[in-house]
């Protein structure tokens, strides 16, 4: 992409904030910039940053960006060749943690990778659901399509269905949605039917599907035509078989099992994928067996599952760079709004970094050699020069004189204190909430 089209987006952008707009653009170029700083306060030292230091936490605070516009934008400036009719998309969530911020709303139980020894992999703190386009090679080169925050009443495959519903029909092309074994629920499976999207969705072992349509008031266990992944004895002949071979000279075998049908007597039709790895070691990051649930209107393309779904780990990548490089767990911001302000904040200037890619040179360390793949860290180091070059849209700050202060006799209150939320749970099994017969009888006689 040349300057004069990365130039275009950066106003397009600009654009699309309808509140503190000089703000919050300044701060995208501070943190393009300012590639050694360590904290959110620190960003206003940035010559990009031409305001005082409280206005980075008022942009987060009163800012507004109009959200429609911003995916339109986010659409139109894809980085994908004029031909491409084949996207391939991956949404995945990630955890934001705030352990001890007990005057943040909303806040539940969350995941937290690598806890380390001794620790549960459990805390507290808000969750975010992002939905980004896939690169044709392992990397970190993504490009980020939306990001929205997860409330603790809702869950991650509501909030990615709702993001799909949105940016699906401005894409006008073929998509494919690559996700894990989180999102292989019924409701995201007949989403992406709904949509006309194609899918590839890890499944869990344990997940039954029927060869015919199912209804609830069937029993599934008796069922014949029950089709359970770990249960080798309900799978049957396979309807198409191919037999592959890694880079590392590994054999892969993949099974595929056409027109199979989820719970609740929809005559939807679905295929599963088995990816069997002869020569893996079984363990959990290495398994030997892995399932995939295929949605979509043409047969599952076997020669380019198997390699497809190991992009789906730039997705991790991208997250790592995100928390690492761009601070986006850092700030301590009391809302999750102002956080979500934030996290559209950092989603642009990572996407600006994926733009300027071709126009950026990078900068090096000494000890760093030429000859290897180029990455976001060096890009980012040359973003500096590049920005002195474009410019920016941006007004002048205007000086406004002293504030008056607090007014004589004014004392604060305390910031309110939230409790840690749960999140809700469907219906309990039968037996349990509700209280027999002979434990009534027992209450009352105690």
């Amino acid at each position: 992409m040349n300057d004069t089209t990365w130039d275009d987006f950066r106003h397009a952008i600009y654009d699309c904030f309808l509140s503190n707009r000089d703000a919050l653009f300044e701060l995208i170029d501070a943190l393009l910039s300012e590639d050694r700083a360590g904290s959110l306060p620190e960003l206003s030292l940035s010559p990009f940053f031409r305001r005082q230091w409280p206005s980075l936490y008022q942009a987060l605070q009163d800012g507004r960006i109009d959200r429609q516009r911003l995916r339109e934008v986010l659409v139109r400036f894809l980085p994908v060749c004029p031909g491409c009719e084949h996207l391939w998309i991956s949404v995945d969530a990630s955890s934001i943690v705030r352990a001890y911020a007990h005057t943040s709303p909303d806040r539940s139980i969350v995941h937290v990778a690598n806890p380390g020894p001794r620790s549960k992999p459990v805390h507290f703190g808000w969750q975010f659901s992002t939905v980004m386009l896939l690169p044709d090679q392992p990397s970190s080169w993504t490009y980020i399509l939306d990001q929205h925050y997860i409330p603790s009443q809702g869950s991650a495959v509501k909030t990615a269905i709702e993001q799909l519903q949105a940016i699906a029909p401005k894409l006008e092309r073929l998509v494919t949605i690559v996700a894990d074994s989180g999102y292989g629920t019924q409701a995201f499976l007949l989403t992406l039917i709904l949509l006309g999207l194609e899918g590839l969705i890890r499944l869990k072992v344990n997940r039954v599907f029927f060869r015919r349509p199912h209804t609830s008031s069937m029993d599934s266990r008796g069922h014949p035509a029950r089709f359970q992944c770990n249960d080798p004895s309900t799978h049957g002949p396979p309807t198409r078989h191919l037999e592959v071979t890694s880079k590392s000279g590994k054999p892969i075998l993949l099974d595929c099992w056409e027109g199979l049908h989820l719970k609740g007597g929809t005559d939807q039709t679905i295929s599963i994928v088995r990816i069997s790895r002869p020569g893996a070691s079984g363990s959990e990051r290495d398994p030997r067996e892995s399932w995939f649930a295929w949605v979509g209107n043409r047969p599952a393309p076997l020669q380019e599952l198997w390699q497809r779904y190991a992009c789906r780990y730039s997705h991790e990548h991208c997250y790592r760079f995100l928390k690492q490089d761009l601070l986006w767990a850092d700030p301590q911001l009391r809302c999750p709004e102002q956080f979500e302000r934030w996290s559209q904040v950092v989603m642009l200037a990572f996407n600006q970094l994926v733009l300027a890619k071709d126009s950026c040179e990078p900068v090096l360390m000494p000890w760093e050699r030429a000859q290897t793949p180029l990455t976001p860290r060096r890009v980012r180091r040359g973003m500096e020069k590049l920005l002195c070059k474009v410019g920016t849209p941006t007004r002048a700050p205007q000086r406004r004189g002293r504030a008056p202060g607090r007014a004589a006799g004014f004392h604060p209150k305390a910031a309110p204190r939230y409790p840690v939320l749960a999140k809700r749970r469907g219906k309990p099994p039968p037996g349990k909430g509700k209280t027999s017969r002979t434990n009534k009888k027992r209450t009352k006689a105690a």
